[in-house]
């Protein structure tokens, strides 16, 4: 009995040594931990009141919301698939595969639209001289009507270009001055004028007209008079860029020989006569190209 009165008092004196703090004497002033200034000097707020800007309320915003389609795809607009930019009549589309430029109408620069290149002329829109003969698919196209696909329209031996732009002759007439030496061989050859038929060779003699002005009579032609029966509606028989006159008397001329005005390459060597001509090399000999 007194031994658990003694453990009743111990454990009161415990607790209230632990957990109790002293009150100050009445009169006096219980000490309190200091407080930063900006804490201990920051104006109290009445209860009830609000100085600041206000809070937003829950669930509202201060954002202005950014607009979208309230209906319809979320698409981003691409050009038409038909778009012409530079109005030439090649879709843009089109002018990728092409090579062509979208933003020029006419992309070689050769007075002809890509889209007539492409789809009236079929010349090359990437090439403003497609044939290379020195006039350009335009000038042949719209102004001379020459071929803008062949170097040589009339197969005189003088390129197109250089008929309209050099040396002014026809290009649709293989002796421009009907003086019996075509074109190309009065320019490359005997270096006469191939507007004047007075400094052109003579031609081999006869009587009758002379259908193709190649300087040797119908008559003549049709008889084989020269030992050739070539062509009297043909100025140049076998096509090789050599005028049956020039043929038969090549050995009169500076620097060439005669050849056959009625075999394309007399001497089979793979070398027309015409070329032969050119190179001074003989046009019955095989061995000499």
């Amino acid at each position: 009995m007194a031994t658990a009165a003694a453990l009743l008092l111990l454990s009161t004196s415990c607790f209230s040594n632990s957990n109790t703090t002293s009150s100050p004497s009445p009169g006096t002033t219980r000490a309190v931990n200091a407080m930063p200034n900006s804490i201990a000097n920051r104006p109290r707020v009445t209860p009830g009141t609000s100085t600041g800007t206000p809070r937003p309320t829950p669930g509202s915003t201060t954002l202005a919301p950014v607009p979208r389609p309230t209906s319809g795809p979320r698409t981003i607009p691409l050009p038409a698939p038909n778009l012409d930019s530079d109005g030439d009549g090649v879709t843009d589309t089109d002018e990728a595969s092409f090579r062509t430029d979208p933003n020029n109408s006419d992309t070689d620069g050769d007075g002809l639209t890509d889209g007539e290149e492409l789809f009236l002329d079929f010349t090359d829109p990437l090439n403003p001289d497609t044939d290379n003969d020195g006039a350009n698919d335009g000038q042949e196209v719209l102004q001379a009507g020459t071929d803008p696909f062949s170097f040589d329209t009339d197969g005189d031996g003088l390129g197109d270009g250089d008929e309209l732009n050099i040396d002014a002759t026809d290009p649709f007439n293989p002796d421009s001055d009907f003086g019996g030496v075509s074109d190309g061989d009065e320019v490359f050859l005997f270096g006469t004028n191939p507007n004047d038929s007075a400094d052109d060779f003579g031609g081999v003699t006869g009587s009758g007209g002379d259908t193709d002005g190649d300087g040797i009579t119908d008559n003549d032609e049709l008889a084989c008079v020269s030992g050739f029966c070539t062509d009297p509606n043909l100025f140049d028989t076998d096509g090789d860029g050599l005028s049956d006159l020039d043929e038969i008397n090549g050995g009169g001329h500076p620097f060439a020989f005669a050849s056959d005005p009625t075999v394309f390459d007399t001497d089979g060597d793979g070398a027309n006569d015409f070329t032969e001509a050119l190179n001074t090399t003989d046009p019955q000999d095989s061995t000499s190209f």
